[in-house]
Parts: C-alpha cells; structure tokens; sequence
C-alpha cells in the first residue's frame, strides 16, 4: 500500500475516510463525513492532502476547503481522476492563485481558506 511506502520513508500518514454523496433518495451508505466536510476540516492541516477519489468529489473537496478554515490552504496532491478534471476545458479555471509546474490549467484550486 501507498501508505505504508510513505510511513518506511519517513512521512506521516493520517487516513481521511469520506462518503460520496448518495444517489437522490438514497440513504449514505456510511457515517463518514462528505468530501465538502473533510475539505473544511483540511484547512488546518500543516501537510499534504492527498486526495484518492473522483473528480466529482475532489471539487466538492476545494469547495469546503473554499469555505472554511484559515488563510493558508493546504497542498493538494491527486491522482488520476483529478488530473482528467485538470485536463477537461469546461471545468477548469485558472485563478491567479493557481501554481502548476507541469500545466497551465488548475481543476479550481482554492483559492485561501477563511
């Protein structure tokens, strides 16, 4: 697993569970907070997130992280989902906070936690 392979080289890993949002009139099919939540919840994280997940849900993600916390954002890291969104014209947007080394579009990035 990544984390193990993190955890033997040094880094400190804390496991985030969330819950997708559950089709209309579904019940959540867990207690787990929604990805709006732990985007919020983020915001005093002094590390990296890294967000294993669905695009739909990284964007949920930055909207919590847009709404609360304080005035400096946590890294985010994504895999493969994350930067098919990145890649996709009609959902990306460039805010002048965006910092990309290999691209010049950004999937949304936040732009400060409050």
């Amino acid at each position: 697993m990544a984390s193990n392979a993190l955890d033997s080289s040094g880094f400190t890993v804390e496991k985030t569970s969330f819950t997708p949002p559950p089709p209309p009139g579904a019940d959540p099919s867990s207690d787990a907070p929604g990805p709006g939540t732990v985007g919020q919840r983020s915001c005093s994280y002094p590390g990296v997130v890294f967000f294993a997940g669905r695009s739909e849900d990284f964007e949920s993600l930055l909207g919590g992280i847009n709404e609360s916390g304080n005035s400096d954002p946590p890294t985010l890291l994504g895999g493969d989902d994350v930067a098919r969104l990145a890649a996709d014209a009609d959902r990306v947007s460039t805010p002048s906070s965006c910092t990309s080394t290999r691209s010049s579009n950004c999937a949304r990035t936040p732009r400060r936690c409050r």
